[in-house]
């Protein structure tokens, strides 16, 4: 004979006048022939010392082996709940009430259950167990057993399956059944799928079954409940300094919800706003829609850090070699009006800061037609030309940190009203490269001195 188990779990809290008693159970409903016997196994639980009193309100072939059960702190005690409908039972279904009180306190729990008495043999379903989360997108089992009551082998059962929305059949499926034997259960699984944006509501699973031109039905139901379901996607890709996250969400489920998001970020973060900051964590909260879909895109880009760097490595090459430059500058060393036969000074400095010898080091300038060269210092050449006169110094080699000021003298052959400025000095030296010329910025007469910097 199939055997039933069922949990009863009667459970007290340490309280002076009240405690919890609560009852699971597999399932509230049980079948069995007309003249059988069938026992269920209710294990008591309690968690302080107590005395459980169990009341039944059931018809008279229903009975309990203990009605009075003493009980110590976290002991499990077994009773038995017999079932034992006559064979001549009228056909049907039984709801029986078990009532369970606590003398110790003022607690009292209620469970009803559901007892189908059959007369005729053959197949029945004594139970349907629906499995699942029952959100959007997800899968729901349904388990539907038929046992064979008859004392022969039963074959070609037919059974339908269909399941029904609040609003509509989602399921119709037919299933077959080759043989059950005498006493055997079939289980029958089947899986359904919910959609996304699943409709919210009870749903109804019916059972129609047929054998021996015989036709029974059994139902069932589950409730999806409005609820959002979440998914999402986070593509990662690469810039040229660095890299970046594009995230979607959507939500399938049946109402809006709030969803979070969050992630690591340093300073280098661009991109979404977040919501707010938790130390390091950037974090984004957005109410999403039944249906919709939100991005989110950021990037680490190191391009600040990067010129940053470049700025960095600028400043201290300058600073590095601000002094390993070669300059050059002229001068007049005696500024007086230009008047015919008024005689000036010109001064021009050389400088070897470069960190380094000079080699064929030649200095080189040129005097205006207006003007005579009086005198050269240092063994500077003169060459006069048509459009005036050129004064030449070779230096040779010239020592690092070497510097050298030249002077000559120049005569005005006429006068000259206003600011004149001179032709720029000119030096050239060899090195590796090649040659190497630099000029001077061209001296004013009644201006400051200026000097130019070979880059």
């Amino acid at each position: 004979m199939r055997r039933i188990i069922a949990l009863f779990a009667i459970l007290l809290m340490l309280q002076p006048v009240f405690a919890t008693i609560n009852i699971v159970t597999e399932s509230d409903k049980f079948t069995l022939r007309a003249g059988s016997i069938e026992k269920i196994a209710l294990p008591v639980f309690s968690d302080v010392d107590d005395t459980i009193v169990l009341t039944l309100d059931a018809p008279s072939w229903v009975a309990l082996s203990d009605i009075q059960i003493p009980i110590k702190s976290f002991q499990t005690v077994n009773v038995n709940l017999s079932l034992s409908p006559s064979p001549v039972t009228t056909e049907g279904r039984y709801k029986i009430t078990l009532i369970a009180d606590s003398l110790s306190t003022d607690s009292s729990f209620k469970w009803d259950f559901f007892v189908n008495v059959i007369k005729e043999s053959g197949v029945r379903a004594d139970k349907i167990l629906v499995k699942g989360d029952f959100l959007s997108d997800s899968n729901v089992t349904i388990e539907t057993y038929l046992h064979n009551y008859a004392d022969v082998s039963i074959s070609d059962t037919e059974i339908n399956i269909r399941i029904s929305s609040p609003t509509k059949e989602v399921l119709n499926i037919k299933k077959f059944i080759e043989k059950i034997n005498p006493g055997e259960t079939k289980v029958l699984i089947q899986v359904m799928h919910l959609p996304e944006i699943a409709e919210s509501g009870t749903y109804f699973i019916d059972v129609d079954y047929a054998f021996d031109g015989k036709s029974r039905h059994e139902s069932q139901q589950f409730v999806v409940p409005k609820k959002p379901v979440f998914r999402q996607r986070v593509d990662e890709f690469s810039i040229i300094i660095g890299t970046g996250k594009h995230v979607f969400i959507i939500n399938i489920g049946n109402v809006p919800g709030e969803y979070t998001y969050s992630d690591d970020v340093n300073l280098f973060f661009y991109g979404d706003e977040p919501s707010r900051r938790e130390g390091n964590r950037a974090v984004w909260s957005m109410i999403i829609g039944s249906g919709e879909m939100k991005e989110i895109k950021y990037e680490t880009n190191y391009s600040i850090l990067l010129l940053i760097i470049i700025l960095a490595a600028i400043v201290f090459w300058t600073m590095s070699h601000k002094k390993k430059i070669f300059y050059i500058k002229k001068y007049v060393i005696k500024n007086t009006k230009i008047e015919e036969g008024s005689e000036l000074r010109i001064g021009i400095s050389i400088e070897n800061t470069t960190g380094r010898e000079l080699s064929d080091v030649v200095i080189r300038d040129f005097v205006p037609s207006a003007f005579k060269v009086l005198s050269a210092s240092s063994n500077g050449t003169v060459k006069k030309t048509s459009l005036g006169t050129q004064i030449k110094w070779n230096l040779g080699k010239m020592a690092k940190n070497e510097q050298f000021v030249f002077t000559y003298d120049i005569k005005a052959l006429l006068g000259v009203s206003g600011v004149l400025a001179l032709p720029r000095v000119m030096a050239e030296h060899i090195t590796h490269k090649g040659k190497i010329e630099i000029k001077s910025i061209p001296a004013t007469i009644g201006e400051l001195e200026q000097k130019m910097k070979e880059e």
